[in-house]
This record gives C-alpha cells, structure tokens and sequence, in this order.
C-alpha cells in the first residue's frame, strides 16, 4: 500500500429497543469526550433500533464506546399521560484486563455485539469481491486503503473517498416520540421525517438539522458559534424555543409562546461567507420564510452582538399575530443587496399582519460613512384593531410601507438624541393626549443638530394620509402625527370584514382631547345601525434618522421586495385588477 493511506478502524454496535413504543420518551445521553454525530430517523413503527459506528485509525486516542439502554421511571408527558421512559446510555469503554476477559466472553454469546477489536487478518478481500488468501500479495498493491470489519478480512479498496473519522449514532424511532438529546461535548443533530411529541435537543457545538417537530413543547439550543439550527419544513409547538450562537433558519413556525434568540460570545464575531440551505432562505442570522402566532401568545425574536452580520440580523419575510424583534450591539452588514445595491437591514419584517414591536439598540454604525442606511425595513400587509405597532431605532433610517387599504395613526419622531429614545417611544405608543406628548417631544434632550434649515427627516409620501395640527420641527427634533385612511375602491376581503368589522377610522386619541379626529372619527350611520366601531390601530416611530412612509399596493410591495426598476414603483402604487384571457398561449 501507498505510505500516505489512511488506515481506518471501524467499531460497530447495534441495539435494538423493542419497550419504545408510540407514545414513550427515550432519551440519548452521551458522555463521551469526543463530538457524537447523532441520526435520528421517525419512521411508522412500534419499536426502536440504535446503531453505533466508530471511525478512526488505530494510533487515535478516542476510546471506545459502549451503548446501553435502561428503562427509568414513566415520565408524565404534556398531555397527560404516563408513558415508558427509555435511556440510551453513550459511555466510554474503560476496563481492565479481567473485565475485558468477562466482556469477550458475554460478546461472543451475543451477535449484536462485536468484539472491542477485530479479529487478526489473514485473508483480504479487493473491490470486485476477489479474495485473496496471502494479506502480503494484496499488499503490494499500490493505491489501495485498507479497511478493518469484524469478520477477520482486511477489506481493500481503490476508493479515494476517505470516511470522516469519528462516532456517529443512528436511532430508529417511531413518529410518536417525546424525545430528549444532549450531547454536552459537541456533535451534530440531525432527525429525519417528522417527529410528533415534546422534542428537546442540546449540543454544545454543533448543527441541528430538522425536517418537522410538531408537539406542545420544543426546545432546540446548541452553543456552536458557527451552528445553524435548520428547520427544513415545519416547527409546530405550544412553547417553541430557539437558541444558538450562529444562525436559525426556519421555512415556516407554528406556535403560542415563540421564543427565537442568537447570544453571540463576548469576542466580536466577524462573519464568514454564509451558507444558504435553500433558495428561500436569504442568509440572514434569522432568516425565517413564515411565523404564525395562535391565540393570545407571541412571539420573541433577539440577536445580541458584538456581531457583525453578513447580510440582515432579522429576516422574517411574513408573520401573523404579535411580534417583538430586538438586536443589540451590532454592527452594519458586510454585504449590499445586490438587487438595489444597497446596505441590509438589520431587521427587516416583510409582510405585517397583527402587530409588531421593533428594537434596535447600541448600533455600531459610522454615520459618515452610511448616512442614508436604512436600518429597519417594514412593510404591513394589515393590523389587527386597537393594536399599537412601535419601532425605536438608535442609528441609520426607518423605512415603513403600508398596504394601501391599511388605517391607521401614525406618531413619526426624529431627534438628535438618543439618550431617552426607549422612554420616548413608549410614551410615543401610551399617551393617548397629543397636547401632552407635542410637550413631551419639545423638552427632549437637545442633541448635535440633525438637519439644516428646510430639510425634512420625516417623509410621508401618499395621498392617503392627513396631518394633525400637533406637528413640530426644529434642527434637533421633528415630530409629525396624523393618520393613512383607505382610499383604494378594492373591496374589503371576507378576511378582513371579519377581523376589522366597521373600523369607523377612531384612533387612539381620546375624544377629548382631540376634536379635529372626531370631525373624522365618527360615522353616525354606523352608530344607528348598531355596528361595532373599532379603534385605528396605531404606529409609533422613533429614531435619530430620516423616517419614510409610504402606502403600495400588493404588486408594489412585492416590487420593493425583488428590487424591481424604481422607475417603475408608481404602477405598483395605482396598480388595478385587469381582467386577463383565459385562452392559452400559442
């Protein structure tokens, strides 16, 4: 053989779990001291099945492993009932000689358990299947890397491919599974199929790859700062919870209690070239394709530096149901959208339906260098009644779209200081007395100055909109308030009668304190006829750079999504239904 061949040892064991039946929890434990990459395969079956392979050459220090299995006490699960709880044990082989004796023995009373080390061999066997009885007349063979079984031949192979050393544990479990994993020294998760059942999975370094976990608890961490939790189709869960120190990727969520966080470590993370899992997903730390929120819950999503995000900190392209976003601590993206060649967002929410909160804090940003970056991206498709909408930014601009048939109140604030930003914005979203916040705003903590005399930082281009008389603008704040009305003649959907009923367009103001909105606010016609008259949901935005709104129309939006020509955006403003042909194409 070559003096460059890897020689390869391979340890196999295999167990089979015949007390895990639908329904039971098995948990995989290892304490081995090197990385486990473990393969979890649902399939339709009543039963389980662990194999175990270990790849390495014979000089390695890696001991060996053993696998056991015992059954602990039944555990209760989320719905109630008490099931078998099984453990799969990955410990290391540590035995002296008379134990190695009594060991040998039991294995060779045993066929599922191979001896720690093959047996001597004489014989080899090549590619084609060819024996040949002298292991020295293969031998000199060139080029040819010998792999060792349990069946006393020396098995060698042309084959240039070279097996990744280490241990890798395949687990057979049926789809109705509570099933809980730690590997605490590392390894990669990967489960394939669907699992159904409470699901918690740990690693300390590694990649979790899921195709679909539904159950009433989820729970996914792995501290890797280069890991990636990967949910391939679906993650539908009463309490889902995300954890890492690398990125997520999820192409859709389904829960009450949805908890999403990235905790980079204390050393600045510089990104390398991100690795995209599918062509949805556009490479962002959180890159989510559609988050639903059911019932009365909601849905936290953070990502705290120091970091330096490759393109987009928070990507989530449509959600509904309340949403909260935050980063902390972060620096401009390395990369431009080459579809507009500008810089990224660091949150950007593509399609708004319910509600949203956004925060970003503590931004590493040249101001020089990036003036006109918008930091947030928001497009809302439709807000749910009486719901408040609050984005605070610290640095770069706010970039809002609306659907062209959404209402609502808008509180739009730029100033130069963002010592009190958070407090300012809250109050942005609480008081309901214009009079009381246009005071509020005019004491605010003067700043370097923003802007020179006749230059506006905030911009509302649409016709839809109508400003209150409660306006302020100075060099170091500039504060308008109004409200957008729906000026489209499109009909409202079945969807959207149900969820807004009669808007009646009141906003949040209180009557009293506001009688040039209750000129607009009031419609006596739906007042006599019994009718519910819902509150104007409102948006609040704060921050220390320009702030843009805007309303489009549905093809408007998907035309600053793709970055479609510019030129060409006012069509998506006044777009209306053609009727097209039904003939087909010659």
């Amino acid at each position: 053989m070559s003096p460059t061949t890897q020689h390869l040892l391979r340890l196999w064991r295999s167990l089979p779990m015949s007390q895990l039946k639908q329904g039971a929890t098995l948990s995989i434990r290892s304490s081995l001291t090197q990385p486990t990459h473990l393969l979890v395969e649902a399939e339709w079956r009543d039963d389980g099945r662990a194999d175990l392979k270990q790849v390495f050459s014979k000089c390695s220090p890696n001991p060996e492993a053993t696998m056991t299995t015992l059954r602990e006490q039944d555990q209760m699960t989320s719905i109630g009932r008490s099931e078998s709880h099984i453990v799969l044990k990955l410990d290391e082989a540590v035995l002296d000689e008379s134990e190695a004796s009594n060991v040998a023995g039991e294995q060779s009373k045993n066929s599922l358990l191979p001896h720690a080390r093959p047996k001597p061999a004489h014989r080899a066997m090549l590619d084609d299947g060819t024996i040949v009885s002298e292991l020295k007349e293969a031998k000199s063979e060139e080029n040819l890397r010998r792999i060792d079984y349990h069946d006393g031949i020396a098995h060698l192979t042309a084959d240039g491919q070279v097996e990744e050393a280490g241990t890798f544990l395949t687990v057979k479990i049926p789809e109705k599974t509570n099933l809980i994993c730690e590997l605490p020294n590392g390894g990669s998760i990967t489960i394939a199929g669907k699992v159904e059942g409470d699901v918690k999975l740990y690693t300390a370094d590694g990649d979790i790859i899921v195709k679909k976990l539904r159950g009433h608890e989820i729970d996914v961490e792995t501290d890797g700062s280069g890991s990636i939790i990967y949910a391939a189709d679906v993650l539908e869960a009463q309490k889902l919870t995300l954890r890492t120190s690398g990125r997520i990727r999820a192409k859709q969520i389904h829960g009450n209690q949805i908890d999403i966080r990235i905790n980079s470590s204390a050393k600045r993370q510089e990104e390398s070239v991100t690795k995209l899992w599918e062509s949805d997903d556009e490479g962002s730390l959180v890159d989510i394709s559609s988050l639903y929120v059911s019932g009365n819950g909601g849905a936290n999503v953070s990502v705290v530096g120091p970091r330096r995000p490759q393109r987009r900190a928070i990507r989530i392209k449509s959600h509904h149901g309340p949403i909260r976003t935050e980063t902390s601590n972060l620096s401009v993206p390395i990369e431009d959208n080459p579809m507009n060649g500008q810089i990224y967002p660091l949150v950007e929410l593509g399609g708004v339906n319910g509600n949203c909160e956004v925060s970003i804090e503590d931004t590493l940003h040249e101001k020089k260098e990036n003036k006109n970056w918008n930091t947030c991206m928001v497009h809302v498709d439709s807000l749910s009644p009486d719901s408040v909408s609050l984005i605070t930014v610290d640095s770069g601009g706010v970039a809002v779209t609306l659907d062209r048939k959404a209402e609502a109140d808008l509180r739009l604030l730029s100033c130069s200081s963002a010592e009190c930003l958070i407090e300012t914005g809250a109050m942005l979203a609480e008081e309901e007395d214009p009079n009381l916040l246009l005071q509020i705003v005019q004491n605010l903590p003067k700043g370097p100055a923003l802007t020179t005399a006749g230059q506006q930082r905030i911009s509302v281009e649409t016709s839809a909109f109508t400003a209150r008389p409660v306006g302020f603008a100075t060099a170091h704040v500039e504060y308008v308030d109004g409200w957008t009305e729906n000026k489209s003649t499109e009909p409202d959907s079945r969807f959207e009668r149900k969820s807004n009923g009669a808007t009646g367009s009141v906003g949040k103001i209180r009557m009293d304190g506001a009688a040039e909105q209750a000129l607009h606010g009031f419609s006596s016609s739906k007042a006599e006829t019994g009718q519910p008259i819902y509150q104007r949901p409102l948006i609040a935005v704060a921050g220390t750079g320009i702030v843009k709104v805007e309303t489009v129309s549905w093809l408007g939006a998907i035309a600053r999504r793709y970055g479609l020509d510019e030129d060409h955006r006012e069509a998506g403003r006044t777009a209306s239904r053609r009727g097209r042909s039904l003939a087909p194409q010659e």
